[in-house]
């Protein structure tokens, strides 16, 4: 599968999961040309709003290039921290930027090494991820699940657990794994 096949079947997917689609995005500022921009607006638990950004970026024959990964990353970042007024530290509404490379070829380790970097920022009001789809074997890169650790007060019990859709990155990581799960079952 090539990068152009995947991004037609994302689109209709997201669209029909109430994503709004935008093509060919650009925010002036990207050396990357974005040929797809889903936002999504939605609300955890029915009452904190959120909304999701997923930008897509063809890498194909651009698998090492981690500069151009972490600029067009970066760079919808910066325009999605433009377009929100309320300083980070005091939004209620958290937006969830990600971005998603997509290559049929094996990507390169620096590649992989700065998806799989924890993204976790401390003053908060933004979360950010990266993603890499390899095509070929329809295999998704990223930092992985986030885990809350704690002890329950009257057992004593360490627990973990892992918020699938409260927890921003654990969101995206399930619709980037989802999505595309059901472009290579169609």
């Amino acid at each position: 599968m090539n990068s152009a096949a995947y991004l037609v079947q994302a689109k209709k997917i997201l669209a029909d999961t109430g994503f709004k689609i935008t093509d060919n995005f650009s925010d002036q500022s990207s050396r990357a040309a974005t040929p797809l921009l889903a936002t999504n607006k939605t609300r955890v638990l029915g009452i904190f709003p959120v909304v999701d950004y997923v930008q897509f970026l063809d890498l194909t024959g651009k698998e090492s290039d981690v500069d151009l990964l972490m600029n067009s990353h970066n760079s919808l970042r910066a325009y999605v921290d433009a377009t929100i007024k309320t300083p980070k530290m005091w939004r209620l509404s958290v937006p969830n930027v990600m971005t998603v490379g997509l290559s049929p070829n094996d990507f390169d380790s620096t590649v992989m090494e700065s998806v799989a970097r924890s993204t976790h920022i401390k003053s908060g009001g933004e979360k950010h991820s990266l993603y890499l789809v390899q095509l070929t074997a329809g295999r998704v890169y990223s930092q992985d699940k986030q885990q809350i650790t704690g002890r329950d007060a009257l057992s004593g019990l360490q627990l973990k657990m892992t918020p699938e859709r409260v927890d921003p990155t654990n969101r995206g990581y399930n619709l980037i794994r989802e999505l595309t799960d059901n472009i290579f079952n169609q």
